[in-house]
């Protein structure tokens, strides 16, 4: 599960919604948000972007900022 997918599953849950009435909010089906949940289906930025607006989350939480690593696993600085 990606860090998007659990955002989802943990702010869904703190809002005490079900799959059913997040997706109803969202108008698409509880199998799509399912399928985010567990990492089945991508969620775009949009999608992403709704499901947090939806959840009443910061956008901003929902990201999670890491250096760039080279291909040694080593940080690579910012020009």
């Amino acid at each position: 599960m990606s860090m998007s997918e659990k955002r989802i599953l943990l702010a869904r849950h703190a809002r005490r919604m079900t799959q059913q009435d997040l997706a109803r909010q969202l108008g698409m089906t509880f199998q799509q948000i399912q399928k985010y949940e567990k990492g089945k289906n991508r969620v775009s930025a949009s999608v992403l972007y709704q499901i947090m607006q939806t959840l009443d989350v910061p956008a901003i939480s929902s990201t999670v900022f890491r250096p760039r690593r080279s291909w040694r696993g080593r940080a690579v600085q910012s020009q």
